[in-house]
């Protein structure tokens, strides 16, 4: 060991022994030798003198954060987010409830349903120095399915269909304004070797081609073209990704087909006279109160040939009505303009 003169800015009371600091010193560790002497003797003793520096702002960001009410979450201090050379010891302030800061990690699930929180995290030195840095975090609040809001749907092949969902089925308790989505629900089953013949997993796939989906008024609209069953899952999304989801069934029927109901009658017309056949009440109806097109033909009964009998062989043939007589195919009704020759036709 070599001794000198005490390192620049420091300085020693020669009466009192006190040891200052103009503040100038190089933070280090300095062995510091002090002498006692009078008039015939001296003593020495030894003290180490640690100058420290107070922790700096390092390169490391801290970026702020959105985190949503209930769910985990996790928030990682950079190590360089402070420069010191001693070992710094974190802390925080201004914590959404539910979180806390371990280490350099902040963690939990918020408690609080929202807002947003200024957080102060400060790093102090074995020494009591310390420097503060801060960001904000978010607390988001995710929207909420109404349980039982979005019911089953019905409706008819080659016929109008239209549901609006409810404007209350989704709430959000940050007031954000929702987007909504709509997916056709498939499952896909996928592998082999198990007794079931692989995994069946549901693929979110566009809307089936007739049914469209307005965002805006959240109404599900079109004319579904044949009988089927569709699964469909409507999201409702928050500005910070935030969702909330529900499924509901849209159960397409087939088209009803016109049924005969009353018999008709036998009816007579007069040659020479203007006259017409209206048809019953009730003589053909359709489940789905589907408007009716009538139309009518002639069944005549014509001579094919003979067998290897030579039997003759007859069939109806239908055709048009005969000359004079016309149907009308809103309502059916049966009109002769009176040309209509005496006969008896089917």
């Amino acid at each position: 060991p070599v001794q000198g003169p005490l390192p620049s800015g420091l300085t020693i009371n020669s009466a009192t022994g006190t040891i200052s600091s103009n503040g100038s010193v190089p933070a280090g560790t300095y062995t510091i030798v002090v002498k006692a002497a009078d008039a015939v003797a001296s003593a020495t003793s030894t003290l180490t003198l640690v100058v420290n520096s107070a922790p700096t702002e390092g390169a490391g960001a801290l970026p702020n954060a959105t985190a949503t009410y209930g769910s985990s979450f996790s928030y990682t201090i950079p190590g360089n987010a402070f420069n010191d050379d001693q070992g710094l010891t974190l802390s925080a302030s201004g914590l959404p409830a539910g979180l806390s800061l371990s280490g350099n990690v902040i963690s939990g699930t918020p408690t609080v349903i929202g807002g947003s929180f200024p957080v102060v995290i400060t790093a102090t030195d074995p020494y009591g120095l310390s420097k503060t840095r801060s960001f904000t975090i978010q607390v988001n609040s995710a929207p909420v399915y109404l349980t039982g809001s979005v019911a089953n749907q019905s409706a008819k092949t080659a016929h109008s269909f239209s549901y609006t969902v409810p404007a209350n089925a989704f709430t959000d308790a940050n007031n954000d304004t929702l987007t909504y989505t709509a997916f056709w629900v498939q499952e896909v089953t996928s592998g082999s070797g198990s007794e079931s013949g692989g995994t069946t997993t549901p693929q979110f796939n566009p809307l089936p081609s007739w049914l469209s989906f307005n965002a805006a008024t959240r109404t599900f609209s079109g004319t579904p073209p044949a009988a089927n069953t569709y699964t469909i899952e409507l999201r409702a999304t928050d500005p910070s990704g935030a969702r909330a989801s529900t499924q509901f069934l849209l159960n397409v029927g087939a088209q009803a087909v016109p049924v005969r109901g009353t018999l008709l009658s036998n009816g007579v017309f007069t040659y020479g006279t203007a006259a017409s056949y209206t048809l019953p009440a009730g003589a053909f109806t359709d489940a789905d109160g589907d408007a009716l097109t009538y139309s009518a033909t002639w069944e005549q009964t014509v001579y094919q040939g003979t067998n290897s009998e030579g039997v003759p062989i007859y069939a109806p043939v239908q055709g048009p009505l005969p000359s004079g007589l016309t149907i009308n195919s809103a309502t059916g009704t049966i009109s002769s303009n009176g040309s209509v020759p005496a006969g008896t036709y089917t």
